[in-house]
């Protein structure tokens, strides 16, 4: 009798392993997520000092302290103008590549996804760089343009690079919720005589609105729990909660303040992700089966209009991304380029000796120290996708596909599910809370051993985008039908044998995307990181952070660079790989079908 059949005391032998690797599954959130959480919420009622029971102590204090009160206002309004202007950029755009002719389409399409590859730091140096005191747009450097001032630092500079950050998850969102209008009630708009901006608020903009909300709460939790940018451009008189919950842990070592913070945080949090599931639950009851794809007709007017509206958001995009890209190869940025009369006469040399560009950014401010950075980012990066990839593969399957442990199996469910409603931030505090203490409630803490380790930010990465590696896996398992497992268990097979000879070939793509995913995002991530880092094990995100603070910009940019072509490269070796395994399972198909 096959294994798969083989009883044990109870249940086959497949469902043994399937339960215990559902109870060691759970015992890794239960270490991994949920006792940093919890030791998170408690630290909110002790005192910083002691350690003493103090209740609702920390949090009446929060809400006594004028000064805290404005900052929460201050997230507020980042967050609540970023989503604004970056969902409504991303509506245009979007209605511009799904709704209209014009030109360049599959161009737009690409440009509008580079931010994704890059960290949100980046577009703080390229303020910086191109708007600064001495910006190359902003001074009067360049022939032909005037000088005038920006306030980069602050909230002006942290909206704009928060809106650039966040444009592409709307702009995604967006094009899901258009990719499905049907085609009916534009014919019937233009039947009853409706114009086209009637048509767009009675037939457009309802068909989006869920669309719209997720777009809008997705860009609001991202600007409202991001802190690198605000740490990159940072305002005495203008500070947000994220920045205050790191000044008040690292600078003035007070956890029970930082962790109080860091649940007024996650309320608001919370509140926009719930609202994006609702909205994402209600469009998919929006479209019925029976519904015509959408083709936009010609006009030449309003394809001229859009397709200036999308060349001067890729121009941008464009110019944003490629300015670090410049300013790392000037030898002194920017008297290299616009006064070296004045610097040679700073250094005592002549004008012919100072050179315009140089490499020494790579070596000396930027990677020689560097080295160690972009390992660490990248060693973090292959371990997040490689072991995050299998575990989200071994819970979808587990979860989906096990008959038995309802209940274990829902709540399993409940924590991969979990982590997308977190700020990297809060649960980056919460292993830093847990991991550090060598005893926990006078127990000792075993796990007390992995801080300082590249293991722990491996870990920590993995939680924080394993729900969304998770969805995707699910999804695709679901489209399988179940027929394969009785099908291979009448013929003898094992589950084992399904998984690996059905079910990973055809779940080849959605997990490829998702270890891609784990490694763009580890490399970008900077949140989750912040509380972490150790001299031995500092990625470079957080070193672009600590560079831009000393004054390095060129330096800064050395990484955001090196983490733009990464990510691209690594982009570039999927999709490579991916149409390869593509072509070799077509040819494969053309041969079986041939010999029949």
């Amino acid at each position: 009798m096959s294994g798969g059949k083989t009883k044990g005391l109870f249940w086959h032998r497949d469902e043994r392993v399937e339960a215990g690797l559902l109870m060691g599954l759970l015992l890794f959130m239960g270490l991994f997520l949920v006792l940093p959480l919890g030791m998170l919420l408690l630290q909110g009622f002790l005192d910083p000092i002691s350690g003493a029971w103090t209740g609702w102590k920390q949090h009446r204090e929060f809400i006594g302290d004028p000064r805290l009160r404005g900052i929460f206002v201050n997230s507020l309004r980042v967050a609540l103008f970023s989503a604004c202007l970056s969902t409504g950029a991303a509506l245009v755009f979007a209605y511009g590549l799904a709704r209209t002719r014009m030109a360049a389409i599959p161009f737009f399409r690409y440009v509008a996804m580079l931010p994704l590859y890059a960290p949100p730091m980046l577009f703080g140096i390229s303020i910086i760089v191109l708007f600064g005191p001495r910006g190359l747009l902003s001074s009067g450097m360049l022939p032909g343009l005037p000088s005038f001032t920006v306030p980069t630092h602050g909230p002006v500079g942290i909206v704009a690079a928060m809106t650039l950050f966040c444009f592409p998850p709307a702009l995604i969102l967006l094009m899901s919720a258009m990719g499905h209008a049907d085609a009916r009630l534009y014919e019937a708009s233009e039947s009853l005589g409706a114009g086209t901006l009637r048509t767009f608020f009675t037939v457009t903009l309802p068909a989006l609105k869920f669309g719209l909300i997720s777009a809008f709460s997705l860009t609001f939790i991202l600007a409202f729990t991001d802190v690198g940018i605000p740490l990159l451009l940072p305002s005495r008189d203008f500070t947000l909660l994220s920045v205050e919950i790191y000044q008040q842990v690292v600078n003035r070592n007070n956890n029970a303040m930082g962790a109080t913070i860091s649940l007024v945080l996650l309320l608001p949090a919370f509140l926009a992700f719930g609202a994006d599931q609702v909205a994402k639950r209600r469009q998919h009851a929006v479209f019925s089966a029976r519904a015509v794809p959408y083709r936009p007709g010609p006009n030449r007017a309003r394809d001229r209009w859009y397709l200036g509206f999308c060349g001067c958001v890729a121009v941008i995009l464009i110019l944003f991304i490629l300015t670090p890209a410049f300013v790392v190869f000037v030898d002194t940025w920017p008297s290299s380029l616009f006064e070296r009369e004045r610097l040679a006469a700073f250094r005592g040399v002549e004008v012919s000796e100072v050179r315009m560009f140089s490499l020494r950014h790579f070596s000396t401010g930027g990677t020689g120290q560097a080295g160690s950075p972009y390992r660490t980012s990248l060693g973090m990066a292959l371990g997040t996708a490689g072991l995050g990839t299998v575990l989200v593969f071994l819970t979808a399957w587990v979860v989906e596909r096990s008959r038995r442990l309802p209940r274990l199996r829902k709540g399993m469910q409940l924590l991969a599910t979990l982590p997308p409603a977190l700020p990297g931030l809060i649960l980056g505090l919460g292993y830093l809370l847990f991991f550090v203490q060598r005893q926990v409630f006078g127990i000792a803490n075993p796990l007390h051993a992995m801080h300082g380790t590249l293991l722990l930010l491996i870990l920590c990465n993995l939680v924080h985008y394993f729900g969304i590696g998770y969805l995707t896996v699910t999804t695709a398992l679901r489209q399988i039908d179940r027929e394969f497992e009785t099908v291979s268990l009448s013929l003898g097979a094992s589950r084992t044998t399904l998984v690996r000879r059905v079910m990973l070939p055809v779940l080849a793509p959605a997990l490829s995307e998702v270890a891609l995913y784990f490694f763009v995002s580890s490399m970008a991530g900077v949140s989750a990181m912040l509380f972490l880092r150790t001299p031995e094990f500092t990625p470079a995100t957080i070193a672009i952070i600590n560079l831009e603070n000393e004054g390095q910009t060129q330096a800064a940019a050395v990484f955001a660079l090196f983490i733009v072509i990464t990510n691209l490269g690594a982009r570039l070796v999927h999709d490579v790989v991916s149409r390869m395994a593509a072509v070799l399972r077509e040819r494969n198909r053309g041969t079986v079908a041939h010999s029949h």
